[in-house]
């Protein structure tokens, strides 16, 4: 009866220390998160990262607009 008590007294103590250190990963994850939306505001990172994206889709607009125009030329060219 003794060693049943002893086991599960031992069993509680390392459930203890896991619960433990999922929290303390958590926090950490949190922190993490929490740091690097700071820097991201502050240096303005995720404004241009957004500006060079509508960019982006900018030229690529234009580049498929020319490949058209170029397009529609070589067939008038070629008739």
């Amino acid at each position: 009866m003794g060693k049943v008590l002893l086991q599960s007294a031992a069993s509680e103590g390392s459930f203890g220390d896991l619960i433990g250190t999922l929290l303390m990963i958590g926090f950490i994850v949190l922190l993490f998160i929490v740091f690097r939306n700071i820097v991201l505001w502050y240096y303005k990172l995720d404004i241009i990262a957004k500006n060079i994206e509508e960019q982006t889709q900018v030229q690529k607009a234009i580049l498929r607009r020319l490949e058209a125009l170029e397009d529609g030329k070589d067939k008038q060219d070629h008739s």
